[in-house]
C-alpha cells in the first residue's frame, strides 16, 4: 500500500472517531438544550442535534431563517399567497421564521435527512397548516446512507409543481457536478413562468481568486481529481464543500431551462470579498 493511500485511510478513521466524539457531545448536551427550550418557550423549535444539521448553531437561535426571509422577501420579490418548495429544508427553520413574521402563503420542504423531516412533519406540520413536509429518500453516503433511491428516481415521484419560489440553501455547497445537474433539471419545470429560484453555492471567479491569493479567503478550495468540473475542500470528504466555478454554474442552469439574462448574483463573504452578501454566493435566477 502506499504512503498516500496509508496517509487517506488514518484520516478517514480519525474523521469517524471524532464525529462519534461529537455525537456523544451533543447528546450529552441534549437534557440542557431541552430546559432551555421549555423555559424560554420555543416547543416549535427542533433539539440541538438536528439543529447541527442545518448550520444554525454559531447564527443565533434560528438567525439563518430569519435572514433567508429577507433575501425572500428582497430578492426574489416573495409575496402572501405564493407557493415555496425549500429543498433541503433541514428541520424546518425557514418554515418557523417565515410563520413567526407574519408570512403566509404554501410551502413544501423536502429533505434527505429523515430525522429533521420526522421532526418538522410531528411537531411543524400541525401548527402550520399550509407547510407540509416530505422526506427525499435519496441515497447519500455523507447524509443519507441508508437512502433507497436516486435524485432523478425521486424526483420524478415529486408530484408538486406551480411553485412562485424555489430556495436551495447550502445544497449545492455539497453537490459534485452529476447530480447538480439533475437538481437542476428538476427544479426549472417545477417553477412558474417568471418564477425564481433563490440557490446559493461556493463559486470560482477571477475576483474570489484574487483575494484568495491576498490571503482573505476564509476556506480554501482544491481541484477535485475525480472530476475537474469542481473543486473541493478535502478530497476525503468531497461533498463537505464543493466549489464551482461561476460561468459552469450558469451554463449548466441556461441548459436546465433557466432565464440567464435574468440572473442576479451577490457574491459570499467565505471568499474574503468585502461586497459579500451572505457567507455562501446567492444566485437569484427566473425560469
Amino acid at each position: 500500500m502506499s504512503a498516500p493511500s496509508t496517509t487517506l485511510t488514518a484520516r478517514a478513521r480519525l474523521m469517524h472517531i471524532a464525529r462519534n466524539v461529537r455525537s456523544v457531545a451533543y447528546g450529552a448536551l441534549l437534557p440542557f438544550d431541552s430546559l432551555f427550550r421549555r423555559l424560554n418557550r420555543l416547543s416549535l423549535y427542533p433539539p440541538i442535534h438536528l439543529r447541527r444539521h442545518v448550520g444554525c448553531l454559531g447564527g443565533g437561535f434560528n438567525g439563518p431563517g430569519y435572514e433567508f426571509v429577507v433575501y425572500l422577501r428582497l430578492l426574489a420579490g416573495l409575496r402572501d399567497g405564493q407557493a415555496i418548495w425549500d429543498l433541503a429544508c433541514g428541520c424546518g427553520l425557514l418554515e418557523l421564521a417565515l410563520a413567526d413574521l407574519g408570512w403566509e402563503g404554501r410551502v413544501v420542504g423536502t429533505d434527505i435527512h429523515r430525522p429533521c423531516i420526522q421532526w418538522a412533519q410531528r411537531r411543524l406540520g400541525k401548527s402550520l397548516k399550509q407547510h407540509t413536509f416530505e422526506h427525499m429518500d435519496v441515497f447519500n453516503a455523507a447524509y443519507w446512507p441508508a437512502g433507497k433511491l436516486t435524485t432523478a428516481q425521486w424526483l420524478e415521484q415529486f408530484d408538486a409543481r406551480d411553485f412562485d419560489v424555489v430556495v436551495a440553501k447550502s445544497l449545492f455547497t455539497h453537490v459534485l457536478p452529476d447530480e447538480l445537474d439533475v437538481y437542476f433539471r428538476g427544479i426549472a419545470p417545477r417553477l412558474k413562468p417568471g418564477g425564481r429560484a433563490v440557490l446559493t453555492f461556493f463559486l470560482l471567479d477571477e475576483e474570489q481568486a484574487r483575494a484568495s491569493a491576498e490571503g482573505h479567503a476564509r476556506m480554501q478550495f482544491h481541484p477535485y481529481e475525480a472530476d475537474a468540473r469542481c473543486s473541493v475542500r478535502t478530497a476525503l470528504a468531497p461533498t463537505a464543500a464543493v466549489a464551482y466555478p461561476r460561468a459552469y454554474v450558469l451554463e449548466r442552469l441556461r441548459e436546465a431551462g433557466f432565464n440567464t439574462d435574468r440572473c442576479t448574483i451577490h457574491p459570499g463573504v467565505w471568499s474574503g470579498r468585502p461586497d459579500g452578501l451572505s457567507f455562501q454566493e446567492i444566485v437569484v435566477i427566473e425560469r
